[in-house]
Protein backbone atom coordinates (compact mmCIF):
# COMPACT_ATOMS: atom_id res chain seq x y z
CA UNK A 1 0.00 0.00 0.00
CA UNK A 2 0.96 3.32 -0.92
CA UNK A 3 0.99 4.66 2.77
CA UNK A 4 2.16 1.54 4.63
CA UNK A 5 6.19 2.65 6.51
CA UNK A 6 8.76 0.93 5.67
CA UNK A 7 9.78 -1.71 8.82
CA UNK A 8 12.98 0.07 10.59
CA UNK A 9 16.54 -2.37 9.82
CA UNK A 10 17.77 -4.89 12.67
CA UNK A 11 19.83 -2.62 14.55
CA UNK A 12 22.16 -4.39 17.35
CA UNK A 13 25.21 -3.11 17.33
CA UNK A 14 27.22 -0.08 16.86
CA UNK A 15 28.99 -1.40 13.80
CA UNK A 16 25.42 -1.72 12.24
CA UNK A 17 25.31 1.74 11.30
CA UNK A 18 26.56 1.10 7.40
CA UNK A 19 23.44 -0.87 7.07
CA UNK A 20 21.48 1.53 8.75
CA UNK A 21 22.58 4.14 5.83
CA UNK A 22 21.69 2.24 2.82
CA UNK A 23 18.13 1.64 4.44
CA UNK A 24 17.71 5.33 4.71
CA UNK A 25 19.16 6.40 1.20
CA UNK A 26 16.39 3.92 -0.14
CA UNK A 27 13.67 5.40 1.64
CA UNK A 28 14.06 8.98 2.01
CA UNK A 29 13.18 11.53 4.71
CA UNK A 30 10.77 9.12 6.57
CA UNK A 31 13.80 6.83 7.72
CA UNK A 32 16.02 9.96 8.70
CA UNK A 33 13.02 10.48 11.57
CA UNK A 34 12.48 7.12 12.22
CA UNK A 35 16.08 5.84 12.56
CA UNK A 36 16.96 8.42 14.63
CA UNK A 37 14.87 6.82 17.34
CA UNK A 38 16.68 3.53 17.12
CA UNK A 39 20.44 4.88 16.93
CA UNK A 40 19.25 7.16 19.81
CA UNK A 41 18.24 3.71 21.72
CA UNK A 42 21.37 1.81 20.81
CA UNK A 43 23.47 4.42 21.83
CA UNK A 44 21.85 5.09 25.09
CA UNK A 45 22.20 1.35 25.42
CA UNK A 46 26.19 1.34 25.24
CA UNK A 47 26.41 4.36 27.40
CA UNK A 48 24.30 2.49 30.04
CA UNK A 49 26.82 -0.31 29.53
CA UNK A 50 30.09 1.45 29.59
CA UNK A 51 29.06 3.58 32.61
CA UNK A 52 28.27 0.69 34.61
CA UNK A 53 31.65 -1.10 33.78
CA UNK A 54 32.98 2.29 34.70
CA UNK A 55 31.05 2.38 38.22
CA UNK A 56 32.34 -0.91 38.59
CA UNK A 57 35.77 0.08 37.82
CA UNK A 58 35.28 2.81 39.99
CA UNK A 59 34.19 0.65 43.03
CA UNK A 60 37.40 -1.49 42.77
CA UNK A 61 40.14 0.83 42.76
CA UNK A 62 38.23 2.48 45.82
CA UNK A 63 38.25 -0.87 47.78
CA UNK A 64 41.34 -1.36 46.62
CA UNK A 65 42.89 1.30 48.85
CA UNK A 66 40.42 1.41 51.59
CA UNK A 67 41.92 1.46 54.73
CA UNK A 68 38.91 2.81 57.31
CA UNK A 69 36.08 1.72 58.40
CA UNK A 70 34.51 5.15 57.08
CA UNK A 71 36.01 4.18 53.39
CA UNK A 72 34.15 1.09 53.53
CA UNK A 73 31.10 2.36 55.06
CA UNK A 74 31.14 4.95 51.85
CA UNK A 75 31.99 2.41 49.62
CA UNK A 76 28.75 0.14 50.99
CA UNK A 77 26.66 3.81 50.78
CA UNK A 78 27.96 4.42 46.73
CA UNK A 79 27.62 0.70 45.62
CA UNK A 80 25.01 -0.96 47.51
CA UNK A 81 24.28 -3.35 43.90
CA UNK A 82 27.28 -3.86 43.07
CA UNK A 83 29.33 -6.95 43.25
CA UNK A 84 32.03 -4.96 45.73
CA UNK A 85 29.21 -4.11 48.46
CA UNK A 86 29.84 -7.57 49.96
CA UNK A 87 33.28 -7.55 49.76
CA UNK A 88 33.16 -4.03 51.17
CA UNK A 89 30.64 -5.44 54.06
CA UNK A 90 33.49 -8.71 54.75
CA UNK A 91 36.56 -5.93 55.14
CA UNK A 92 34.77 -3.39 57.24
CA UNK A 93 33.50 -6.49 59.48
CA UNK A 94 37.22 -7.00 59.64
CA UNK A 95 38.54 -3.59 60.01
CA UNK A 96 36.53 -3.06 63.47
CA UNK A 97 37.56 -6.31 64.68
CA UNK A 98 40.80 -5.19 64.49
CA UNK A 99 39.32 -2.27 66.58
CA UNK A 100 38.53 -3.97 69.19
CA UNK A 101 34.68 -3.52 67.95
CA UNK A 102 34.15 -6.95 68.41
CA UNK A 103 30.06 -7.11 68.50
CA UNK A 104 29.97 -4.86 65.55
CA UNK A 105 31.98 -7.04 63.69
CA UNK A 106 29.79 -9.76 64.63
CA UNK A 107 26.58 -8.16 64.03
CA UNK A 108 28.10 -7.14 60.26
CA UNK A 109 29.37 -10.52 59.55
CA UNK A 110 25.64 -11.65 60.53
CA UNK A 111 24.36 -9.29 58.03
CA UNK A 112 26.45 -10.38 55.53
CA UNK A 113 25.19 -14.08 55.47
CA UNK A 114 21.98 -13.03 56.03
CA UNK A 115 21.82 -10.67 53.01
CA UNK A 116 24.38 -12.74 50.56
CA UNK A 117 23.66 -16.45 51.99
CA UNK A 118 25.46 -18.00 48.54
CA UNK A 119 28.52 -15.91 48.41
CA UNK A 120 31.65 -17.57 47.60
CA UNK A 121 32.62 -16.12 51.22
CA UNK A 122 30.54 -16.98 53.21
CA UNK A 123 32.78 -19.67 55.03
CA UNK A 124 34.75 -16.31 55.36
CA UNK A 125 32.05 -14.60 57.37
CA UNK A 126 30.78 -18.18 59.46
CA UNK A 127 34.90 -18.06 60.38
CA UNK A 128 34.79 -14.55 61.23
CA UNK A 129 31.64 -14.35 63.62
CA UNK A 130 33.15 -17.43 66.01
CA UNK A 131 36.40 -15.40 66.28
CA UNK A 132 34.29 -12.45 67.20
CA UNK A 133 32.60 -14.50 69.68
CA UNK A 134 35.95 -16.17 70.73
CA UNK A 135 37.14 -12.37 71.37
CA UNK A 136 34.84 -11.90 73.87
CA UNK A 137 36.95 -13.67 76.04
CA UNK A 138 34.33 -14.59 79.01
CA UNK A 139 33.89 -18.50 79.79
CA UNK A 140 30.25 -18.79 78.04
CA UNK A 141 31.83 -17.22 75.16
CA UNK A 142 34.84 -19.11 75.14
CA UNK A 143 32.80 -22.66 75.27
CA UNK A 144 30.29 -21.24 72.50
CA UNK A 145 32.87 -20.44 70.28
CA UNK A 146 34.79 -23.97 70.72
CA UNK A 147 31.28 -25.92 69.85
CA UNK A 148 31.18 -23.35 67.03
CA UNK A 149 34.70 -24.12 65.55
CA UNK A 150 34.14 -27.89 65.78
CA UNK A 151 30.86 -27.48 63.96
CA UNK A 152 32.44 -25.65 61.25
CA UNK A 153 35.38 -27.77 60.75
CA UNK A 154 33.28 -30.69 60.48
CA UNK A 155 31.14 -29.25 57.72
CA UNK A 156 33.66 -27.76 55.56
CA UNK A 157 36.54 -30.31 56.00
CA UNK A 158 39.32 -29.81 53.39
CA UNK A 159 38.19 -26.30 52.74
CA UNK A 160 41.19 -23.80 53.41
CA UNK A 161 40.11 -22.28 56.48
CA UNK A 162 39.24 -25.61 58.33
CA UNK A 163 42.57 -25.91 60.30
CA UNK A 164 41.95 -22.19 60.92
CA UNK A 165 38.79 -23.92 62.80
CA UNK A 166 40.75 -26.61 64.49
CA UNK A 167 43.23 -23.95 65.81
CA UNK A 168 40.58 -21.84 67.20
CA UNK A 169 39.17 -24.78 68.85
CA UNK A 170 42.09 -25.47 70.24
CA UNK A 171 42.96 -21.96 71.71
CA UNK A 172 39.24 -21.72 73.07
CA UNK A 173 40.38 -24.90 75.46
CA UNK A 174 43.47 -23.02 76.66
CA UNK A 175 41.92 -20.00 77.71
CA UNK A 176 39.26 -22.33 79.61
CA UNK A 177 42.29 -23.85 80.97
CA UNK A 178 41.61 -27.52 79.35
CA UNK A 179 45.27 -27.84 77.92
CA UNK A 180 44.85 -31.62 77.62
CA UNK A 181 41.69 -31.11 75.11
CA UNK A 182 43.68 -28.35 73.10
CA UNK A 183 47.17 -30.54 73.02
CA UNK A 184 44.68 -33.35 71.62
CA UNK A 185 43.67 -31.35 68.58
CA UNK A 186 46.99 -30.34 67.98
CA UNK A 187 48.37 -33.71 68.02
CA UNK A 188 45.27 -35.04 65.59
CA UNK A 189 45.81 -32.81 63.20
CA UNK A 190 49.31 -33.33 63.18
CA UNK A 191 48.67 -37.20 62.41
CA UNK A 192 45.78 -36.79 60.03
CA UNK A 193 47.74 -33.46 57.40
CA UNK A 194 50.96 -34.91 57.64
CA UNK A 195 51.75 -32.89 54.24
CA UNK A 196 49.38 -29.90 54.61
CA UNK A 197 50.88 -26.33 54.40
CA UNK A 198 49.65 -25.73 58.22
CA UNK A 199 50.98 -28.80 59.40
CA UNK A 200 54.62 -26.88 60.69
CA UNK A 201 51.96 -24.43 62.90
CA UNK A 202 49.98 -26.42 64.56
CA UNK A 203 53.26 -28.21 65.60
CA UNK A 204 54.93 -24.80 66.67
CA UNK A 205 51.60 -24.21 68.84
CA UNK A 206 52.06 -27.64 69.61
CA UNK A 207 55.28 -26.86 71.31
CA UNK A 208 54.35 -23.86 72.91
CA UNK A 209 51.26 -25.80 74.68
CA UNK A 210 54.06 -28.57 76.16
CA UNK A 211 56.17 -25.87 77.13
CA UNK A 212 52.32 -24.31 79.33
CA UNK A 213 51.95 -28.20 80.80
CA UNK A 214 55.16 -28.51 81.95
CA UNK A 215 55.22 -25.56 84.41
Amino acid sequence: MKNEKPALPNVQHKDDVVNVKAWIDQYGSYAVSAVLIVLIALTAGHMLKNRRQSRMAEASQRLAVAQTAADLESIIADFRTSDVAPLAHIALAKINFENGEYDLALSQYDAFLKQWPDHEMKTTAQLGRIVCIEARGQAPALQEAATAFAAFAAENKGHFLAPQAIFGQARCFEQLGDLEKARTLYEDFIASHPDDLWNTRAEELLETLKHRLKQ
